[in-house]
This record gives structure tokens, sequence and C-alpha cells, in this order.
């Protein structure tokens, strides 16, 4: 374990680097994200979020808006200063549904090319789905389709 002032010693080390980094002016945007702004003059903007240390949502933003009908307007309005609070908690919450979806689809032993199928569902269940796949797994015989059984009877109090 290390001593109190180990532990401060390391904590304004990391500050410095932290200040190092965040002096420099030459903050490159990567190429996923440039091709989404249309207007080259918030170019700032991004180079301040990524200051932030936000790259790597910026990164997942970038790919999520590929899936989208207009990329570059769906970026630019989930990056907009209005919005920025909202779509870190949409990034939560993504984040919190890709987790729920890997622990189900180990306990229901579904392919990874399976996968969209039960993204869908958890969303749809809003936190149910580490219960219904904890029920499925538990009856034995065949998960996933009595997994699939149960997801069609959600409206059903019994359960």
């Amino acid at each position: 374990m290390q001593s109190l002032a180990q532990v401060l010693e390391h904590q304004s080390h990391s500050i410095e680097r932290s200040r190092v980094i965040l002096t420099t002016n030459s903050i490159d945007i990567p190429a996923e994200i440039d091709n989404l702004i249309d207007n080259k003059m918030y170019h700032n903007k991004f180079r301040k979020l990524i200051r932030e240390g936000h790259l790597d949502k910026l990164m997942k933003l970038a790919e999520i808006a590929k899936t989208k009908e207009a990329p570059s307007r769906w970026f630019a309005k989930a990056t907009a200063k209005a919005n920025w609070e909202r779509t870190l908690e949409f990034l939560a919450k993504i984040r919190q549904v890709a987790n729920q979806v890997m622990h189900a689809a180990e306990q229901l032993h579904v392919p990874t090319d399976r996968l969209k199928p039960l993204f869908k569902a958890a969303w749809n269940l809003r936190g149910q789905l580490p219960r219904l796949a904890g029920l499925a797994k538990e009856s034995g015989r065949d998960p996933e389709r009595y997994f699939w059984w149960l997801y069609g009877r959600r409206g059903d109090t019994t359960l």
C-alpha cells in the first residue's frame, strides 16, 4: 500500500503531465470526426472537447453517426452545446446497455452474429434484461429460445 506522500506526489506528477497536454495548441482532429464537421469554423469547439477528454465519446458518436441517414447533421445536433449533457447521458446509457447485452449473451449462449436483436430488446426492456436472462438461464433447456418467449410476454403481469 502506498503512503499518503507517495499518492500526493503521483497526483502532482499526473497534474503536471495533464497541464503539458492542455497547453499544446496543435490538437489534431481525427479524420472520422473531421469528415462529419460541415462548418470547419467549429474546429476549435472540437479541439476543446478533445482537450477536455471527450475524444472517445466523439469517436463513438462518429461511429453512431455513420448509421444515420444524414450523418453530419446528426453529429452536429448531438455535439451541439445545448445538447451535450443529454448526449453524455445517451452515451452512458449505450455503455450500460452494451454491458447488459454482453452479460446476457454469455448467459444465454447467443452467438455474436445474433447480438443486434438482443441490443434492441435490451433498449426496449429498460433495465430488465438481466432479470429475464437470469430466468431464461435457470430454465435449463434452451435459454435463448426461452428468453425470446419471455420477451414476447413481457407485458404479462405473471412474470
